[in-house]
């Protein structure tokens, strides 16, 4: 393989990765974000459709390939995934400080994910470390009746069974839709 081959090679993975770190992080973000799951993502799909027609022969040199269905899918999951990640942070980091408030919120239900932590032995053998995995999530309602499913640390977790409510810092993003800049507190009723 040529110099610029392995190159061309490097940047594809490179590409690859950074679309799944920019998912991820979407993820993130949509989790601090009060808005309907399919918003962000119908919006950013419209875009990629949107933009399909111009820029999918642009994407040649990534797949290697003529066929227009694959250039296809290649641009629509990339411009899919930028615009996802690109409307989330937006709205998060260019939140107004000016239209922070604080908010109670009631919880309306609480969930504990456990799952078991493995390391890898040989290529295909996996064996459990021992290790146990808890995560903390709390079904919220605002009172606008908006339902958000919000993930804490067990502290607060575990302080909730006793007081159903907690306060929140929100602040208006920059696209409109509410943010959580701060950890939620306990509320002290």
């Amino acid at each position: 393989m040529s110099k610029q081959g392995a190159f061309l090679h490097a940047i594809r993975i490179a590409v690859g990765a950074g679309c799944l770190i920019l998912a991820a992080a979407g993820y993130v973000l949509y989790q601090r974000t009060i808005v309907v799951w399919w918003l962000p993502l119908v919006a950013a799909a419209a875009i990629a459709l949107l933009t399909l027609p111009m820029l999918s022969p642009r994407w040649r040199w990534l797949t290697r390939s003529e066929n227009g269905r694959i250039n296809g899918l290649c641009h629509f999951s990339i411009v899919c995934v930028l615009f996802y990640f690109g409307l989330l942070g937006g709205n998060y980091w260019l939140a107004d400080p000016a239209s922070a408030c604080s908010e109670t919120a009631v919880v309306s239900g609480r969930i504990e994910r456990t799952r078991k932590e493995y390391r890898y032995v040989r290529r295909h053998r996996r064996v459990p470390t021992g290790k146990i995995i808890r995560t903390y999530y709390l079904e919220i309602v605002f009172p606008d009746s908006t339902r958000k499913k919000l993930p804490v640390p067990g502290a607060l977790y575990k302080k909730t069974r006793t007081n159903p409510e907690i306060v929140l810092s929100l602040q208006r993003g920059f696209f409109g839709y509410r943010v959580v800049k701060d950890r939620p507190k306990v509320s002290a009723k």
